[in-house]
């Protein structure tokens, strides 16, 4: 198979010889790519208007010639010291408009600056146009980790004035402002635009204020980001273009423009691999149908085990990566990352790392020859939308992180249950999937109500909850009894519906009410009877004459009334649990139903095992540390591995396994 293997890499740290002799043992195991350029920028620019690629290009060459191909970045993410102290207006500026970031770090300037915009644009053109006509580049890497900088938010004089105009270009006049952010609580009417200030992304007070600053810092991201891609699509208009690692925005944003989405992922302990099952699947859906790439990983997770680095090889190709980068190839003399794990230690001589390295590499190589796979077949989705979870995470700090934990709660829950699921956006095409999961989708839009109905009518099973069209899009409260734009479609509505504290006797997620007893749902849907708790919000469902109950709440004083419900609407059903929350075996209850009521086969797979398919090849993954043995759900014949026997499947210790199937 066609697997494309490249390390990080640093040709301004190293001699000649010492990259010559890089470059020889990187092609001795089988390395075909390299990324460089990411940190270099007092190397490529050492003074103002001093453009210095000789090197650069000289390093291009020197690994080209001998099958290695590259992957540049733009330097963006660490300004020169000559710049921050001729421009330190470039530097990022905390809140109190006294503390500003400093040079000798990473990602200390602001993405709105447009100094530093125009430094950052322009370094671009001038890469481009050093390398235009050179046939090893393959591919570009805008900055790196947008978002992850060291400093907060920036709240600089531009950021502010800019965080202006944004403001007065959307409602026009400070009347409108007012109406919409609903800010006549705490006295936070404005009578001028000058009055205005940005907001932390944390802040819980000025909700509507904040949810904008979050729009307004999302979109300055994104066209830092893009307009250094645009720059080098002027000089390079094939240029191959995408970013790694971008967060603390909205990804859609920047993805729909650029050519593939760049994942960093440092799988370090197995008992995280929940979430790194979900981080590898939502980059794959940040751009539908085009294949991730894997630009940052580990070179030996939990080292000094060996066995982890094969089994993320392959679990990464399993979930549709055919290029790996590894971080990276060997140490810094000196430096924040010195220690940093790589393929050669520090000693410069070729160890255990390398030789593993090669080995992957080999036994890719090895099967189907330069076959390219397809990207795995999905029969269902999960919906993610940025500014849908800012909304919900809006005035409670802590459901910042909780909106992410709970899609990788469902995600999981749907990978448990056979289904290669896809996290989308909310603009994609939801025909292809039999089943579309829904969490939390506060604001309810009239056209996007009108695509699930249409989605549902033609046949497709839709599963949501909580507070899904509870509130406004500014993240106000509204005065309707929701989900706003779905009650025809749910069959129910939403009448009281309340925050749940532990201060109450029904309890938050996994918490103990007032009265040490948790609250309780239960009910007996697809042939048993499921039990479990839930969180942070609940109301009382109003459900329609034809809309089956499928779960009520056992105790306290909600007794009796409705949790659960399914209703069949067209040629499909929705399904709708009142809660943000459930306890992990009831989601996976929910979730293996939906999954029946779609139509898709539940392969019972054993817990912590997880399935793909690309093509006719199946890549089974163990993140157990013992032996899991069970029934096998496919027929075929084993193309890595022995693990397929008489019809049962066993998987040693996080082992990996490749079966080719019959379809």
């Amino acid at each position: 198979m066609k697997i494309d293997v490249g390390t990080a890499y640093y040709p301004e740290v190293w001699t000649p010889e010492e990259i010559r002799e890089d470059a020889l043992r990187m092609k001795k195991i089988g390395v075909t790519s390299i990324r460089i350029g990411e940190f270099a920028w007092s190397h490529m620019e050492p003074t103002e208007g001093n453009f210095t690629f000789d090197w650069l290009i000289d390093a291009i060459n020197l690994f080209g010639k001998e099958g290695i191909n590259t992957i540049l970045c733009t330097p963006s993410s660490a300004a020169p010291a000559w710049m921050c102290r001729e421009y330190p207006q470039v530097l990022r500026v905390n809140r109190d408009q006294i503390t500003k970031a400093w040079f000798g770090v990473r990602d200390h300037t602001c993405y709105t600056s447009q100094i530093y915009r125009d430094f950052c644009n322009r370094i671009a053109r001038k890469m481009a146009e050093a390398v235009k006509d050179n046939p090893y580049v393959v591919g570009w890497q805008i900055d790196n980790e947008p978002g992850c900088s060291r400093f907060p938010d920036c709240f600089c004089p531009e950021c502010q004035a800019k965080f202006r105009k944004f403001v007065k270009d959307r409602y026009k006049t400070i009347e409108e402002v007012n109406r919409v952010w609903g800010t006549t609580f705490w006295s936070g009417e404005f009578s001028s635009f000058n009055e205005i200030e940005l907001e932390n992304r944390w802040e819980n007070m000025a909700s509507s204020r904040t949810l904008d600053s979050r729009r307004f810092r999302s979109r300055e991201q994104a066209d830092f980001i893009l307009l250094q891609a645009r720059e080098i699509k002027k000089v390079i208009p094939t240029a191959k273009i995408g970013t790694n690692n971008y967060v603390l925005s909205d990804r859609y944003q920047v993805f729909d423009e650029l050519d593939f989405t760049g994942n960093d992922l440092y799988p370090r302990y197995t008992k995280d691999y929940e979430f790194q099952r979900f981080c590898t699947d939502l980059y794959r859906g940040l751009k539908v149908g085009v294949k991730p790439w894997m630009l940052e990983t580990n070179t030996a997770p939990d080292w000094p085990r060996h066995d982890l680095t094969e089994m993320y090889y392959w679990f990464f190709i399993g979930h549709g990566y055919d290029h790996i980068f590894y971080f990276n190839w060997n140490n810094h003399p000196g430096g924040n990352e010195k220690e940093h794990l790589t393929i050669i230690c520090p000693t410069g001589v070729p160890g255990e790392k390398y030789e593993e390295l090669g080995k992957m590499i080999a036994e890719a190589n090895a099967l189907d020859g330069d076959k390219e796979l397809p990207l795995p077949e999905t029969d269902a989705a999960l919906v993610n939308d940025y500014d849908q979870s800012w909304i919900y995470a809006l005035g409670r700090v802590n459901r910042f992180t909780f909106h992410e934990e709970w899609l990788s709660a469902n995600h999981n829950a749907m990978l448990n249950a056979s289904m290669t699921s896809e996290i989308v956006s909310s603009e994609v095409d939801y025909s292809r999937y039999k089943l579309l999961v829904l969490p939390m989708y506060p604001y309810m839009p009239e056209s996007y109500a009108a695509k699930l109905e249409k989605y549902v009518e033609n046949g497709g099973v839709l599963l949501m909850n909580g507070r899904i069209g509870m509130f406004d899009n500014w993240a106000k409260n509204i005065k309707v009894e929701g989900p706003e734009h779905l009650t025809k479609l749910a069959g129910l509505k939403v009448a009281e519906n309340m925050p749940v504290w532990d201060t109450y006797n029904i309890p938050v997620y996994e918490g103990k009410g007032a009265d040490g007893e948790q609250c309780v749902v239960s009910g007996t849907f697809n042939g048993k009877t499921s039990e479990g708790t839930f969180g942070f919000w609940t109301g009382t469902i109003v459900p329609d004459a034809d809309t089956e109950i499928l779960m009520t709440f056992t105790n306290s004083v909600l007794k009796g009334r409705p949790f659960l419900t399914c209703h069949k609407f067209g040629k499909g059903y929705v399904l709708y649990y009142v809660a943000d929350s459930v306890n992990k075996e009831l989601l996976q209850d929910i979730i293996n139903y939906a999954g029946k009521l779609a139509g898709i086969k539940n392969n019972d797979l054993p817990a912590n095992v997880d399935a793909s398919c690309r093509g006719d090849l199946l890549f089974l993954t163990n993140f157990n540390a013992s032996t899991v043995t069970f029934p096998s759900a496919w027929e075929g014949e084993n193309v890595m591995g022995e693990a397929l026997k008489d019809g049962v499947i066993t998987l040693g210790g996080y082992q990996n396994a490749i079966i080719r199937i019959k379809k």
